[in-house]
């Protein structure tokens, strides 16, 4: 054996000593698992048994809006539909806030919400796409008279709220709207 051979094997011996006497190397943590979003609290939450903090007890009234949405410019008006005037409250304001509320017997009856602020539960906001929406083939139906040209979908299990999506003619239509109603019949 050579001098620079045995000086190889030694070297080499001498590594793999310190190699087994060295702390032991942890191994690298695995990432964590990303946690699952928060859900969003801003905007305005679209819900079958209510609009915001507007529910089917809340006073069709003004007064009563106003405590409601505070900051939000709330008048009384009406709106001509099917052939005849019906009264509305309108509410406008923070956050491109957009609703008209219907009453019925003293109580809010039905609403349309518009603004980019509208929310609906599973996080829908306006803009979205049908095809991200969930909704199937018998989720939705063609609109009529005031959304004659969209398509009106429900969720099963929530048929007070309805998603108001643009041109059925369309091939992916955007969602411009909700339409909620106090009674799901």
């Amino acid at each position: 054996m050579t001098r620079t051979m045995s000086r190889s094997l030694l070297i080499a011996g001498a590594l793999a000593l310190a190699a087994c006497s060295a702390e032991p190397q942890a191994m690298p943590a695995k990432p964590p698992k990303p946690e699952a979003p928060e859900p969003r609290t801003d905007g305005l939450l679209i819900a079958p048994g209510a609009i915001g903090p507007a529910t089917t007890t809340t006073p069709f009234d003004v007064i009563a809006l106003k405590r409601l949405f505070p900051g939000a410019d709330v008048r009384a008006g009406t709106v001509s539909e099917e052939g005849f005037d019906m009264p509305v409250i309108f509410v406008t304001g923070p956050g491109d806030l957009k609703i008209e509320f219907y009453g019925d017997a003293g109580t809010l009856d039905r609403a349309y919400i518009t603004g980019a602020a509208a929310r609906g539960p599973r996080d829908e906001t306006i803009g979205l796409r049908m095809s991200a929406s969930g909704f199937g083939p018998g989720d939705c139906i063609d609109g009529a008279e005031r959304f004659g040209d969209a398509t009106i979908c429900r969720r099963p299990g929530a048929p007070q709220l309805g998603y108001i999506f643009g041109s059925i003619r369309a091939a992916d239509p955007v969602l411009q709207g909700f339409s909620w109603t106090a009674d799901a019949s």
